[in-house]
């Protein structure tokens, strides 16, 4: 499949990128048949498992589990079937040694399984868990596709928006002391004749309903504490999955036509998730566009030479017109070589070797069969 035969198909690269590092001196391949691998390599179809989907694992319980939304003291009894539904995916597709490749061209997992967070009203930590899941199962994956990664940046902030929905948290001190007063006055104005006849048993009652009202605003407090703190795992682990996966991408250099078209695409989705509150510091944003901007400078510096030179002045004028938004922000670290630096050099190498090539100074790695 195209995503096991990557590794050695950069390897390829990387020789013909390291021996050609003086572009006067033409070199070829060593062997028609490293050749031939290489192009049969990004002539592959993305891997279609013929299983079933998640959302076939939850028919037999979807409408139990739906239909347990409005009762939340049976919360238990739809998390059980969730579960359950998990399960038996988990045991059935996604333990499969074949499942990292899959989900390395195809995001659909993911997506399905956000939707049916969505569907079934689950709360954040049953979100959490399962991108958890998904984020263990990729560090496996060898690569990733760059469609996974444009897949998962146009669903992923719809289906993660009511989970970040701003919510304002009321100190429940102060409803506290609300009620108190309102216990007061009610007891004092009903009750003052067993305040004269029987004050112990008075105050005693009266200890009891404040130490009552006491311990439901703690636990109250816990509650808000636990509820954001888990929102807080739910966003780190969106961004790790993205971090994690933008380290593994890749681009099929023979549709070098919409590369630098899904870089920018990349770029806009990983801002979206800011503007979405998915991604709320400017240091997680500036990371994983990093990411980006140094995984696409490592897919320049391997397939220089199989790119037409054409492809590189197309960037040079978007850089030169300065339409990259994202490459034009201030770095937030003084002194620092910036992500429009950092690129320019990647297209000056490549676009070197992309006309080197061109000129038959440099063998094409890409020979037709």
């Amino acid at each position: 499949m195209k995503i096991k035969k990557i590794l050695f198909a950069f390897a390829i690269l990387f020789n013909i990128a390291f021996i050609n590092a003086n572009v006067d001196q033409p070199t070829e391949l060593d062997s028609t048949k490293d050749q031939i691998a290489f192009e049969n390599f990004f002539r592959q179809t993305p891997l279609q498992m013929s299983t079933y989907s998640m959302k076939h694992f939850f028919k037999g319980n979807y409408s139990t589990i739906y239909n347990l939304n409005q009762y939340r003291s049976i919360k238990n009894s739809k998390d059980a079937l969730f579960n359950k539904s998990m399960s038996e995916y988990i045991q059935t597709i996604f333990n499969l040694e074949e499942y990292q490749e899959s989900i390395s061209q195809n995001g659909t997992p993911i997506v399905e399984f956000l939707e049916l967070c969505n569907e079934l009203n689950m709360d954040s930590e049953r979100a959490y868990s399962g991108l958890r899941l998904f984020y263990n199962k990729i560090k496996g994956c060898e690569l990733i596709d760059d469609t996974v990664i444009n897949q998962l940046l146009n669903k992923m902030p719809t289906l993660l928006l009511k989970y970040f929905e701003d919510k304002k948290y009321e100190s429940p001190f102060i409803s506290l002391a609300y009620n108190i007063e309102k216990l007061l006055f009610s007891k004092f104005s009903n009750e003052i004749d067993l305040f004269g006849q029987a004050p112990d048993l008075f105050l005693s009652d009266l200890s009891e309903n404040i130490s009552l009202l006491t311990q439901n605003t703690f636990n109250k407090l816990e509650e808000n504490n636990n509820e954001k703190e888990i929102s807080n795992r739910l966003k780190n682990i969106v961004i790790k999955i993205f971090e994690l996966s933008l380290n593994k991408t890749i681009w099929d250099y023979q549709r070098y036509e919409s590369t630098w078209s899904s870089v920018l695409s990349i770029a806009n989705g990983l801002e979206n998730l800011a503007s979405c509150r998915i991604i709320t510091h400017i240091d997680d944003l500036d990371e994983v566009l990093w990411s980006l901007t140094e995984r696409f400078c490592f897919f320049l510096d391997f397939v220089g030479a199989a790119l037409p030179v054409s492809f590189y002045e197309n960037i040079e004028i978007d850089l030169e017109n300065k339409v990259v938004f994202f490459l034009e922000e201030p770095e937030l670290d003084e002194g620092i070589k910036t992500k429009k630096e950092r690129l320019i050099e990647s297209l000056t190498r490549g676009k070197l070797k992309a006309a080197a090539a061109e000129k038959g100074l440099l063998s094409d790695p890409t020979i037709a069969t």
